[in-house]
């Protein structure tokens, strides 16, 4: 038997890909948010100290971590996300509205507070330790958007979540060798009104790089500078890579 996880660290498009995946028949397909057997294992005893009920998604990490145990080819498919889009993504998830923050002002004072480099420590914790593949020294294709990676019975698919579902289709049936590509669905997300939008990029922008905080092992490592630059200067926020350490390659 062959195993597929899709291991997602936020708002990085990773349900379509397990609903693109389930569609086409792939099976088992697993969606999991951690694998790093330290914090499923203390979450586990947290839960059965309390006597609480084990939640589904902690439930299926500890399925993967003893399936992993028995010699089984596994395939890992993660997306990686330009780090600003997807702390802001993350930010506003599910809201319509900025009153959970007291308007613009507080949201971009909450977005200052975040944990600007969890992306990076997750990806070493649930995709490099658990495979044994580091994919911030391995080669990744900037410009395709995708790469694989494999190693002992261990293959790894990483994809950037910017890419068009075509790009990403296309990598989807060749790292998993499928006869037709799958259909990614188109993702709806929730939006907070224009208006309220607009000012927390405005109150974002009128911050200094230094307060703002930047995850740059995970845009260096799948993005590169001039990329990053596109991306952010798109958004009004080209000022982050002021003052940016140098590039890690």
């Amino acid at each position: 038997m062959e195993i597929t996880l899709v291991l997602q660290y936020g708002r990085v498009g990773s349900i379509s890909v397990v609903e693109a995946l389930q569609a086409a028949e792939v099976t088992p397909v697993l969606h999991l948010h951690k694998i790093d057997e330290d914090e499923v294992v203390g979450e586990l005893q947290s839960y059965m100290r309390d006597g609480a009920r084990v939640p589904d998604d902690l439930t299926w990490s500890a399925a993967a971590l003893l399936l992993s145990r028995r010699n089984l080819p596994i395939n890992v498919i993660t997306l990686v996300r330009e780090p600003f889009a997807r702390d802001l993504s993350n930010l506003c998830y599910g809201l319509t509205d900025l009153g959970r923050y007291g308007g613009p002002e507080g949201a971009a004072a909450e977005f200052t507070r975040r944990d600007a480099t969890f992306a990076s420590r997750w990806l070493l914790r649930n995709i490099v330790a658990f495979t044994g593949i580091d994919i911030f020294a391995e080669p990744f294709d900037r410009e395709r958007g995708y790469s694989f990676y494999r190693r002992g019975r261990f293959r790894l698919l990483v994809m950037q979540t910017e890419l068009e579902n075509a790009a990403k289709e296309t990598a989807l049936q060749s790292f998993l060798r499928l006869s037709a590509p799958p259909v990614l669905p188109h993702a709806n997300a929730t939006r907070i009104a224009a208006g309220e939008h607009d000012a927390l990029m405005a109150a974002l922008r009128a911050m200094p790089a230094r307060a703002l905080r930047y995850d740059w092992q995970l845009a260096d490592t799948f993005y590169g500078r001039e990329r990053l630059a596109s991306h952010l200067e798109r958004r009004g926020m080209g000022h982050l890579l002021e003052g940016a350490p140098p590039p890690l390659g």
